[in-house]
């Protein structure tokens, strides 16, 4: 029998009982109306027997149904042991977790199809960022810092990481940068105990010691903060045109240059956004953001704190975004380039993981898009 191409995809749709009755009635048309539905599978997996891609799948079969029923024990016993108060945290993050395990699962029979041929997708196994990160001191001496540590500790002076091996001591009165390359992630608990997470592409400047009655920081890209109470002394956040005043306090802001707005989210406690441009300011309560625009202004709008610090806790979680918006987040953790075309305004909803290599990103996004990409170097470009 001669092999029609438009037909070897419904195999694997019927494997996965993932099949239309549409495509169910196109397949048994194929190989003829006197063919018992009954014995539909078993000679789907004879045309196979012969071709290597069966055997991917039934690999991939195996190893997806094993991730499969591993998430979904993590999910009874998360939420069995969770505290009251947590309970509805974790359950607002089931939808996304259901999502995530439809791409899982989807993704076999995807793989399956694309295994064994000539495409750049699977030949390119780009890494995700890992822990690095810069230190720079006033004096401009740069220190590149292990990526085997998750941090670093800087007390009464002396710099080192958050396992206590030391790095270099420092004067008390001078400025430092920690900064996060591309694909680069970093933590730091600074000299008052506030503690910050640094995504890519991300700086916070801070002092050796606070001295004043105003603790002061700078920070770019996207940080997250848990800042220490210290209520004889306000901490400030300076973030591109705008300042941030705080007691104690959890929040986010996402500063990137190349979003156009500046967005700070709060998760716990309260603080004040100021805007340098104007001098407008909004009063933050937990689960809003302020966005501070150059074209409108400073306003504040509800937030979706998962969604928004999903980055800290080691996923993406996309909620009918634009896929322009999110290959950002792919570019800057990734370190490529992705030129989305036309396609750009493409909404996506879905949770991947960000510890996985791009290849298993993009096949994520072509499978709930049906976009295709093509992967030349760290330039990636839609297939119009």
């Amino acid at each position: 029998m001669e092999e029609n191409h438009a037909i070897k995809p419904l195999y694997y749709k019927l494997l996965d009982n993932s099949i239309t009755e549409e495509d169910y009635h196109q397949l048994l048309a194929y190989f003829g109306s006197d063919i018992e539905p009954e014995y539909l599978h078993e000679i789907v997996l004879q045309e196979l027997e012969s071709d290597d891609a069966v055997d991917i799948y039934l690999n991939h079969r195996q190893q997806i149904t094993h991730t499969v029923s591993n998430v979904r024990e993590k999910l009874r016993v998360a939420v069995s042991m969770a505290p009251p108060k947590e309970k509805t945290t974790i359950r607002r993050l089931l939808p996304y977790l259901a999502a995530a395990l439809v791409l899982i699962v989807g993704t076999v029979s995807y793989l399956s199809l694309r295994y064994s041929a000539t495409d750049p997708i699977l030949a390119v196994n780009i890494a995700p960022g890992t822990n690095r990160a810069m230190l720079m001191l006033e004096s401009g001496e740069e220190i590149t810092l292990s990526e085997q540590q998750e941090g670093l500790l800087a007390l009464d002076g002396m710099i080192s990481y958050t396992d206590g091996t030391a790095i270099k001591e420092v004067n008390m009165l001078q400025q430092l940068t920690l900064t996060t390359p591309a694909a680069g992630q970093y933590q730091i608990q600074l000299p008052d105990g506030t503690k910050a997470w640094l995504n890519a592409l991300s700086s916070i400047s801070y002092p050796a010691r606070f001295e004043s009655d105003v603790r002061k920081i700078t920070v770019t890209g996207e940080v997250y903060l848990e800042v220490s109470r210290d209520a004889p002394k306000r901490f400030v956040v300076v973030a591109n045109q705008q300042e941030i005043e705080v007691l104690g306090t959890h929040f986010n802001i996402n500063s990137y240059a190349d979003d156009g707005n500046t967005y700070t989210t709060l998760a716990e406690g309260s603080l004040k956004v100021t805007s340098k441009v104007d001098g407008s300011n909004v009063q933050l309560k937990p689960g809003e953001q302020s966005v501070l625009s150059n074209k409108k202004g400073l306003w504040v709008e509800k937030a979706d704190i998962e969604q928004v610090l999903s980055w800290k806790e080691g996923f993406y979680i996309i909620q009918n975004q634009p896929l322009s918006l999110f290959s950002k987040q792919i570019e800057r953790w990734y370190n490529v380039d992705i030129e989305m075309g036309s396609k750009g305004d493409l909404r996506l909803s879905a949770m991947i993981p960000r510890d996985v290599n791009l290849s298993e990103v993009i096949q994520a996004i072509e499978l709930k898009t049906g976009i295709q990409f093509k992967i030349e170097g760290r330039r990636i470009t839609v297939q119009e």
